[in-house]
């Protein structure tokens, strides 16, 4: 039996078959509401399982994390790469390192290089590396991280490694941060923000001054289990600094214990300075 498109417009649902229409429409709302609140346990769960107050604020009000890899203050991760490009974007509370193909102009890459994000005081500052890098500007690299308001003054530190790069960037007071890393494309952001730090006095074992050159680079293949870094002083030369102490004595020792030919070839000595200062 044939029925013309007008009366199966009007065709009648009977008063029974509209209720299990209903019903079955209430279920599938309700199944929706389930899978959301699903959704968003999942999320919780990775929230307070992070144990990390940053993290927290970074995602509590973002539903959807799109191809963030993960979330941390400091550490490290990414993957064994070469032959990469870094550049660098920066707004007034991030900075954003972005990486590609150095080979083919534009073409960006999937996922990030090997990299390693450290903290340290006197001065504060965070050091970033990075490894796998050909292609680097170290000065738009400082003109843009330098855009961001937190960030007191940007240098790279030299490396006797060509295909890695290392950078330092001197927060001003009271600034902490977060990092995160995406995939598809590859980048690491940071996100600064302000941050009620408590100011202490650091004691360390440093060198005479330097400047950023192949010297200075050296140290770290000199001294390679120290844990040291460079760091900026106030008239603009570079040190090496070994450990951030609480106490003159537990620092004295340190240095007592280090190698008498190295210590005196660069006139290794105590020091100390507030966490937010440079060293003298």
């Amino acid at each position: 039996m044939s029925i013309d498109r007008k009366n199966y417009e009007n065709i009648e649902i009977p008063i029974e078959v509209s209720g299990i229409l209903e019903k079955a429409v209430s279920r599938k709302r309700r199944m929706r509401v389930r899978m959301s609140a699903g959704i968003a346990m999942v999320f919780a769960v990775i929230l307070v399982s992070s144990n990390t107050p940053a993290v927290y604020a970074a995602l509590s009000n973002v539903p959807v994390i799109g191809n963030a890899v993960k979330i941390f203050h400091i550490g490290s991760g990414g993957l064994i790469l070469d032959g990469l490009k870094m550049d660098a974007s920066a707004t007034d509370q991030y900075l954003k390192l972005m990486f590609s193909q150095n080979a083919e102009a534009g073409a960006q890459a999937e996922a990030a290089p090997s990299y390693k994000i450290e903290e340290f005081a006197a001065p504060d500052r965070i050091i970033i590396t990075v490894n796998g890098i050909r292609g680097f500007d170290v000065e738009t690299f400082m003109q843009e991280a330098e855009k961001c308001s937190y960030i007191k003054t940007a240098y790279r530190e030299m490396l006797l490694d060509d295909s890695a790069v290392r950078v330092a960037l001197e927060l001003q007071p009271d600034i902490d941060f977060e990092v995160t890393e995406y995939k598809e494309p590859a980048s690491l952001e940071l996100r600064l923000f302000a941050s009620q730090k408590k100011e202490r006095e650091v004691w360390f074992i440093r060198s005479r001054k330097m400047e950023m050159s192949e010297e200075l680079a050296l140290m770290p293949e000199l001294l390679p289990d120290s844990g040291g870094v460079i760091a900026g002083t106030q008239d603009g030369s570079y040190i090496f600094c070994i450990g951030e102490y609480e106490t003159q004595d537990e620092a004295v020792q340190a240095l007592e214990a280090m190698d008498e030919s190295i210590r005196s070839g660069y006139s290794f000595w105590v020091d100390h300075c507030r966490s937010s200062e440079r060293p003298k």
